[in-house]
């Protein structure tokens, strides 16, 4: 990446920043005791303004920022409070709920007409700036983690403290719920007609705002995930706490994400001007670094490529210690399905690593009985994960008693196959399977 003009030094670990339809850069930093926020023009980085917002020490605030303004929760004086950039006056937008009784998350709508807050007792509610009045009140079972607004579609997603994401619909009573993550979810994008979450793994899910269902999961390296943003109209920008900056296409999300930098500071936040190409780091030692990306012939690259990979191909993923049982279902389904995509593997360690890398998997036929980690460690793994929902097993096991059948559908095995089984048993339940989910 090609450095604009130069870094800026703030010294005190950086909260946000965001470009403005003006061409100016906010970027609010922590003083310890008060939150400073500095105008700064975006394209020569002068600062052409700033203030502190005083926060009171048993009851810090929550900040957002829009186009024009700071948003912050007051919960000392219960309320929102709107501080404007150019009049540098502060307004109270509506007090707070009693019901809350602290604040964990806050969310504001792109046009500024909804905020949302969510607390550690499970409480999340939605509020219309105009009317200064609560339109909706969620209640999760969990603290909850993270929020965000869908302005395109009118959904709220939240985040809880159990993993669990809730996606609620603003305009009528669609609720639906995802449990993709095994660890604390920091940050919820929407982004045209996905839902991104991210969590404390590194990991992403991708899912879809319409019909609640996870598609994919993205494990970049391992460390918290601080920032995600949208980039132009294709991509996604990810950052962490290891100083890793990575970028997801939008119209592949098979894809790989492109590794753009690995940072030597962690990454607090990020903001992107399509207009000027311009790309904004925060970093938690105090550095705000300015980068170009208009002219990244990488980057566009990336962007307009269209995927080595079939992106509608349907995977299996034949997991079994026997090489002869995994060339005769392997043997069955290429011969009827030539375009389904299959791997192998020789144990259950090698089937969730192979998972692990390439999470879109549609089905997998499991030995029951394996070395090592048996067919049913494998099953109970990738249920506690909660990561693969969409995934179907289907178990082959020469141990055909009721019981044991019984054992495993009630653990969520899709279906089974007797050994010794006939190649025309495998087509049968593939044909089945990739009629329903391809």
């Amino acid at each position: 990446m090609a450095v604009v003009k130069r870094n800026l030094r703030v010294g005190k670990p950086l909260i946000q920043v965001r470009h403005t339809t003006d061409s100016r850069l906010l970027v609010l930093t922590d003083g310890g005791g008060f939150c400073s926020v500095r105008v700064l023009e975006a394209s020569t980085q002068y600062v052409l303004g700033a203030f502190n917002i005083n926060i009171d020490p048993k009851h810090p605030f929550e900040f957002e920022i829009s186009d024009g303004a700071v948003f912050a929760v007051n919960m000392a004086e219960r309320a929102i409070e709107r501080y404007s950039i150019d009049e540098r006056g502060k307004t109270k937008v509506c007090d707070i709920s009693v019901d809350h009784t602290d604040i964990s998350a806050f969310a504001i709508s792109m046009d500024e007409t909804l905020v949302a807050l969510g607390d550690s007792e499970g409480n999340c509610s939605v509020w219309d700036i105009n009317g200064a009045s609560a339109l909706m009140e969620i209640k999760l079972s969990a603290a909850v983690s993270s929020l965000a607004f869908d302005d395109e579609g009118g959904y709220i997603a939240a985040a809880d403290a159990h993993f669990a994401i809730t996606i609620i619909s603003l305009r009528g009573f669609d609720r639906g719920k995802l449990e993709l993550h095994n660890a604390a979810i920091t940050r919820l994008l929407f982004c045209g007609e996905y839902l991104f979450s991210a969590d404390e793994s590194g990991r992403i899910g991708v899912s879809s705002k319409a019909s609640h269902k996870a598609l994919q999961v993205i494990t970049l390296e391992k460390g918290v995930i601080t920032q995600m943003r949208r980039f132009k109209s294709d991509g996604v920008l990810i950052s962490s706490m290891t100083g890793q900056l990575a970028l997801l296409n939008l119209l592949n999300i098979n894809h790989k994400p492109l590794i753009i930098d690995r940072l030597g500071d962690a990454l607090t936040a990020l903001t992107y001007d399509n207009g000027s190409g311009q790309l904004v780091l925060a970093t938690l030692s105090g550095n705000i670094l300015f980068f170009d990306l208009s002219e990244d012939k990488q980057i566009a690259g990336y962007l307009s490529a269209q995927s080595q990979e079939d992106e509608s191909a349907f995977k299996i993923i034949i997991v079994d210690d026997s090489i002869t049982m995994r060339k005769v279902i392997i043997g069955a389904i290429r011969h009827s399905f030539p375009s389904i995509s299959m791997l192998e593997a020789s144990n259950g360690e090698e089937a969730l690593l192979l998972l692990e890398k390439h999470p879109d998997t549609k089905v997998m036929f499991l030995d029951w009985n394996m070395p090592t980690m048996s067919g049913e460690q494998v099953v109970r793994s990738i249920k506690e994960m909660k990561i693969y929902p969409h995934l179907q097993i289907i178990m082959a096991t020469t141990e055909g008693s009721h019981s044991k059948v019984t054992q495993m559908l009630k653990m969520g095995v899709a279906g089974y196959l007797v050994k010794p089984f006939r190649q025309e048993a495998v087509i049968k339940i593939t044909q089945k399977l990739y009629e329903r989910l391809k």
